[in-house]
């Protein structure tokens, strides 16, 4: 659902600046129960989502020029005179990820990006906790499938996931000792997330809601930006 006078603010933007591409961020609903606000508080946090956190603050009244790692699909405008070039399309074959390559491309060829912090969507997180592994492990596969497809599509907040998830498959496949000292040094960063999101909800559910939630992204991104590293250089050989 959509933030109040949306569509007013998003033509009202539009009109008074020059930029081709216009977002904002994604939140939780007013009314949103415990998981949800949880998700959101988790999102906002940049050891679990990187430079991509953006999407997701609370902050009102930030306006400013934009990366591909400030917008999300789901609260994106687009010129319609941009896909006038053929170049710039989104790519049907991704099932994730595929604004990046987007965004990347038109980012490279000189097209203005505006965030605005006032412009948000109410977004409903998945619950099931397979459907959020799923989700997280086609970002992090898309990513990894990406950066082999175009090398400007890599940055260095994805070898972090990428080592961590070559150091969890070295774990399931040789030595549990791996995996181990990974969920050691792991808990230390979640835990005190999860207590910060205690103290915010004033309920031990959110501590239970922060490990999972964490665990499932981290995960699910850093397994999947493995294989598709992997998938990304078998096509290449092909």
């Amino acid at each position: 659902s959509l933030g109040p006078s949306y569509y007013q603010n998003a033509l009202s933007r539009l009109r008074k600046t020059n930029c081709t591409v216009l977002g904002g961020p994604d939140r939780a609903a007013l009314d949103a129960n415990l998981f949800q606000k949880t998700f959101e508080l988790i999102l906002c946090h940049k050891f679990v989502m990187g430079e991509t956190n953006k999407r997701h603050f609370k902050e009102e009244n930030i306006i400013k020029m934009a990366t591909e790692y400030d917008l999300t699909l789901c609260n994106l405008w687009v010129r319609r005179k941009l896909f006038n070039d053929k170049k710039f399309h989104f790519n049907e074959t991704y099932k994730r990820c595929e604004e990046n390559a987007f965004l990347k491309r038109a980012k490279q060829e000189g097209i203005q990006f505006l965030y605005d912090s006032n412009l948000y969507v109410y977004h409903q997180r998945r619950e099931e906790w397979w459907k959020l592994f799923k989700i997280h492990f086609l970002s992090g596969f898309y990513r990894g499938l990406l950066s082999v497809e175009d090398l400007l599509q890599f940055r260095g907040m994805f070898v972090i996931p990428f080592l961590a998830g070559a150091f969890l498959l070295m774990g399931i496949l040789s030595s549990w000792k791996f995996l181990v000292f990974g969920f050691i040094v792991h808990t230390i960063p979640t835990g005190i997330i999860s207590l910060k999101n205690f103290y915010e909800m004033q309920s031990w559910k959110s501590v239970y809601y922060t490990f999972k939630i964490i665990w499932c992204i981290h995960v699910g991104f850093s397994l999947g930006i493995v294989f598709g590293f992997g998938k990304g250089l078998i096509n290449n050989e092909k």
